[in-house]
């Protein structure tokens, strides 16, 4: 033709074209041929050239050269993928790109291509003369990329480039978060189970501990009031043996009332601040000192007021103060009492000191009372601290941690 040189192959039905790229050495060759019937070879020119070609040499059945995969783009950063390995991503990084390319010398813009993704698609997917194709939004799983191409005659390159991928799935998708899934459940299952077994636990406590304090402060008064009604009832031809016995008896009633109110004062569930506790504490201490002639005074911190106790902190912490005073107006022969309560950094500091005649701290602690102290520190890890001077007052320190 006046433009290029066209092959008819009457098997395929199909022309293919040759141009200057191609190797024709004019731009418009002529429609006029010459054949050489001697040589076989056809003659023809065009714009002062004169060239032959033999027809018989002509296989417009070439296949275009092996298809490629020139690059990878994921989530649009360039990856080089390695020959004969298995690319693997994240989880979010499914948005893919591949570009690929078959060189073809006759006849590059003629070359077609088809693709597939194993994985995801089943059959040969035609993409013209594009040359990339784009995955967004890929699932999770194994996939293998495969393209061909095919040349302006229809003849497909005989082997398909491939790369080879895998895309891990989202940590929540993957048997280890359901593994800790299933871990976490048993834990918080275990967790409840513990929990409530405490509260079960605690609330026996409560209760050995309500049946202790009835029986140990209760119930050994009761039985002396019933042996002294007893006793009453045999002496009441003497007058003087039978106001002893009423007294005692008016005393023990005393006693088991005030143990009652403690009891119940201190299992009492809206009494759980010690700003609610300071003021029966304080209020027991200025009664008892104020019969004895001895002056109180005291000092809360503000902070005092908001800190939370259990109901056995509170009674061991009550019992320890009630201790404390007691002995104090008892033996101390003290003129002045000064109580402080502090809080710092989750530790309570409950000072008692007084001007009294003081005692030997080197001694045995004979008295049931520091013994019983000291115990009810200990059992909460409490530190408690007497310090006295004969003729210089006593100091009893409580440093009590309080989560």
């Amino acid at each position: 033709t006046e433009g290029d040189l066209s092959c008819f192959d009457p098997r395929s039905e199909r022309f293919t074209s040759y141009s200057e790229k191609d190797g024709l050495p004019v731009s418009y060759p002529t429609s006029t041929f010459l054949y050489d019937k001697e040589n076989k070879v056809l003659y023809t020119a065009g714009k002062s050239a004169l060239f032959y070609f033999d027809p018989d040499e002509m296989d417009p059945d070439q296949s275009p050269q092996k298809t490629i995969i020139t690059a990878m783009y994921i989530n649009g950063v360039l990856h080089m993928p390695g020959l004969d390995k298995i690319e693997s991503f994240r989880s979010w990084q499914n948005d893919i790109t591949i570009q690929y390319a078959a060189i073809d010398l006759t006849n590059g813009p003629g070359t077609q291509y088809e693709y597939k993704l194993l994985g995801e698609d089943t059959g040969w997917i035609k993409a013209g003369n594009q040359r990339q194709i784009n995955f967004g939004r890929l699932q999770a799983g194994s996939y293998t990329f495969m393209v061909r191409a095919t040349n302006n005659s229809g003849v497909r390159s005989m082997e398909p480039a491939s790369v080879r991928f895998y895309i891990r799935p989202p940590f929540i998708k993957t048997i280890w978060f359901y593994a800790l899934v299933a871990l976490f459940t048993a834990g918080l299952f275990y967790v409840l189970y513990r929990f409530r077994l405490k509260q079960l636990m605690k609330t026996e406590h409560i209760r050995s501990e309500i049946s202790r304090n009835l029986h140990d402060e209760v119930g050994s008064t009761l039985t002396n009031i019933s042996l002294g009604s007893l006793l009453a009832q045999k002496q009441l031809h003497d007058q003087t043996a039978l106001q002893r016995i009423l007294k005692k008896i008016y005393e023990d009633s005393q006693h088991v009332s005030e143990s009652m109110r403690e009891i119940v004062w201190s299992i009492n569930p809206q009494i759980d601040t010690l700003g609610d506790a300071l003021p029966r504490m304080l209020h027991y201490a200025s009664e008892l000192l104020e019969a004895e002639d001895i002056v109180l005074q005291a000092e809360i911190a503000p902070e005092i007021e908001h800190i939370k106790l259990t109901m056995q902190q509170r009674r061991d912490l009550y019992m320890i103060f009630k201790e404390t005073v007691n002995n104090l107006a008892k033996h101390s022969k003290a003129t002045q009492v000064n109580i402080s309560f502090h809080f710092n950094e989750k530790i309570l500091f409950m000072t008692v000191s007084d001007n009294g005649v003081g005692f030997d701290t080197s001694a045995p602690l004979i008295n049931n009372g520091l013994k019983n102290m000291q115990e009810r520190a200990e059992r909460h890890q409490w530190k408690l601290q007497v310090r006295s001077t004969f003729g210089a007052g006593t100091s009893i320190n409580l440093k009590a941690q309080i989560a």
